[in-house]
């Protein structure tokens, strides 16, 4: 037999429910916005994490963002660390790619 609470459970709506939704690299930040939130807004709500061109986009449940407006900031900053992790990411993989300037070749 379920207790009342398995009974009577919301559907899962915090950030670590939804991590499927975007690539693993997104994965720490999102945990790291996930803590920042619990400790302001313990009962936040996200109404859809998605990823699109390349980066999170987070939406938080209206009901929660009406209650906390600073879930907005929360997810807006946490928004734009992922870019810049993002663009950081990319210009190591070009510095790679183009590897070091070879000092034995002439030229």
């Amino acid at each position: 037999m379920r207790d009342s609470h398995e009974r009577h459970a919301s559907p899962a709506r915090q950030l670590p429910d939804r991590l499927r939704a975007v690539g693993p690299g997104g994965h720490p930040l999102l945990l790291q916005l996930h803590e920042q939130l619990l400790t302001h807004v313990p009962d936040y709500q996200v109404e859809d994490l998605k990823e699109k061109f390349g980066t999170a986009r987070i939406h938080i449940a209206p009901a929660t963002a009406a209650r906390h407006p600073q879930t907005q900031t929360f997810v807006a900053s946490a928004e734009q660390d992922e870019v810049r992790v993002r663009v950081r990411a990319a210009d190591v993989r070009a510095a790679v790619e183009d590897g070091p300037a070879d000092p034995l070749v002439g030229g």
